[in-house]
């Protein structure tokens, strides 16, 4: 019974890590890029919104509606960028086309942070090239320690404990 607890448990800790560690490596690459972000503005021409049926389980507490892929799309000084707004992940607009075309409706200009060397891909609702909000950095560093203090070190000290428990049991054994 112990053996069992412990490998859920650890595969728990283990696929926590893994998903936190996909924005820790996210804020580490834009901290570490941080000289090649420049404000820039971001000027709304459409709504991306790509539907999938929320079920009745799910995180949000969702069970009508829909949920799914959202973020803008606009330009950068006339060239087509996507931005993921900081609205959908603090959870003042939902993920809905209304929702977002009411407040993002087109010609909206956004301040944006822009690194046009970085790459237009879109992980865990964010991207590296275009970081909404003029303030973004000012809370960048204390994030990287947070996850690492928090997230990182707590995981680490559950697994070597488990790992100590699991010796302490084989050594009880014999």
């Amino acid at each position: 019974m112990l053996r069992i607890a412990i490998i859920v448990v650890g595969a728990l800790v283990w696929f926590g890590t893994v998903l936190a560690s996909l924005s820790f490596a996210h804020n580490v690459r834009v901290w570490r890029d941080k000289d090649a972000y420049h404000l820039e503005t971001f000027m709304v021409t459409d709504v991306f919104f790509e539907a999938r049926v929320a079920a009745e389980h799910s995180l949000n507490k969702q069970t009508k509606g829909s949920e799914g892929a959202c973020y803008l799309r606009g330009t950068i000084r006339g060239k087509d960028e996507t931005l993921a707004p900081a609205a959908l992940t603090s959870g003042d607009v939902s993920c809905s086309k209304s929702a977002l075309e009411s407040a993002y409706p087109r010609e909206t200009s956004l301040e944006v942070w822009f690194n046009e060397n970085a790459p237009n891909i879109m992980l865990q609702g964010r991207t590296l090239r275009v970081i909404e909000g003029k303030s973004y950095f000012d809370n960048l560093g204390d994030s990287i320690r947070n996850y690492i203090v928090f997230g990182l070190v707590p995981s680490l000290l559950l697994i070597v404990a488990l790992i100590w428990v699991k010796r302490a049991d084989n050594r009880a054994k014999r």
